[in-house]
């Protein structure tokens, strides 16, 4: 992110947990998504997935991607839907990175949108990023103290 920049919205993530593998599932989205993992997190499974495309949208595409990836839920083959309905948690994640300086962030969803997700029997999460900038100098400051 710009030091200059404000606190903005990332991109949504579609995480989806489960007792049994959801590889199939991944899949069955085919080329619309990008898959960042599907396998076995310890005793769990889990399937992490983004639209292809997306990301550095503004705070009102949050709505449009989650409406999107909500219609590519509805469309999965009997199959892969049936994964989904299986499984223990649906998270429609909205990735968020805060600026070290920013007065206030809003991000809103339509009433419609959140309905949407309710339909698919998913839920809304937010995912605060700390800036980057603090990252990297909390790392330097790390590295430092373990050569002195």
């Amino acid at each position: 992110m710009d030091s200059k920049a404000g606190t903005q919205f990332l991109n949504v993530d579609l995480d989806v947990f489960a007792k049994v593998p959801l590889n199939a599932m991944a899949e069955a989205f085919g080329d619309t998504v990008i898959v960042l993992h599907a396998g076995r997190r310890g005793r769990r499974y889990s399937a992490h997935l983004e639209l292809s495309g997306s990301g550095g949208e503004s705070a009102q595409q949050a709505d449009r991607v989650v409406r999107q990836l909500v219609r590519l839920v509805e469309r999965l083959p009997r199959h892969a839907r049936r994964l989904w309905n299986q499984a223990d948690a649906r998270e429609f994640n909205l990735g968020i990175e805060a600026a070290t300086k920013s007065r206030v962030f809003e991000l809103r969803l339509q009433p419609g949108t959140l309905k949407a997700v309710a339909n698919v029997d998913g839920r809304i999460v937010v995912t605060v990023y700390a800036p980057q900038r603090v990252l990297r100098a909390a790392r330097t400051r790390k590295r430092r103290t373990a050569t002195t």
